[in-house]
């Protein structure tokens, strides 16, 4: 995990190299889950289950909804996303695997460790929150949103676990809050580096 952040920065911070870094890293991370799922039991303590799906979705429905008419109304109150570039699409159909990913070192393995670390919830919430955003500096806004998301996505889900959920539900949040809120376009740097 921690080769994971420190990549992070330098392919994505330093280098600006998000597509291999990101590809590499949804490549390393779904071999090692596909790995330990063998592992009795292990699916299902990774939230890779359908007990706690309805709860999660309701949940996490109530934070799209929500979290996405903000950062949409933010960026069109200021000239951003109107009309919504073609990668928007995009964006809502592959950043999903990247946010299942995402949650699941977040909040699959970090957030539960912490958890029994700290016998506490709340600890382990904020703790786990403060890392993911730091991950996302020296961008201090992309930071704070992501804190705060971290923040409402770990404790949903230590309360009803499905990764499944999680990851869809950190893509499409991701994918308006780089339209809407940031004005990026994360799709931009593949494009030039494919000449696309």
């Amino acid at each position: 995990m921690l080769a994971t952040a420190v990549l992070h920065f330098v392919f994505q911070t330093a280098l600006h190299l998000d597509a291999p870094y990101i590809a590499a890293a949804v490549l390393f991370w779904t071999g090692y889950l596909v790995y330990r799922l063998r592992a009795p039991g292990q699916a299902r303590a990774w939230g890779l289950r359908s007990g706690t799906f309805a709860a999660s979705l309701k949940a996490n429905g109530v934070l799209l909804l929500v979290a996405g008419s903000a950062m949409v109304g933010y960026g069109l109150s200021r000239g951003r996303g109107w009309p919504p570039p073609h990668s928007l699409y995009l964006l809502l159909a592959l950043y999903p695997v990247w946010g299942l990913i995402q949650q699941f070192i977040i909040c699959a393995i970090v957030g539960q460790n912490l958890q029994s670390v700290f016998g506490s919830r709340i600890r382990a919430v904020a703790v786990g929150a403060a890392l993911f955003g730091a991950v996302h500096l020296p961008n201090w806004t992309l930071c704070a949103l992501t804190a705060i998301a971290c923040a409402i996505w770990m404790s949903l889900f230590l309360r009803w676990p499905n990764l499944w959920v999680h990851g869809f539900s950190h893509g499409w949040l991701a994918s308006l809050a780089y339209i809407y809120v940031l004005g990026e376009d994360p799709l931009a740097a593949a494009r030039q580096m494919f000449n696309v």
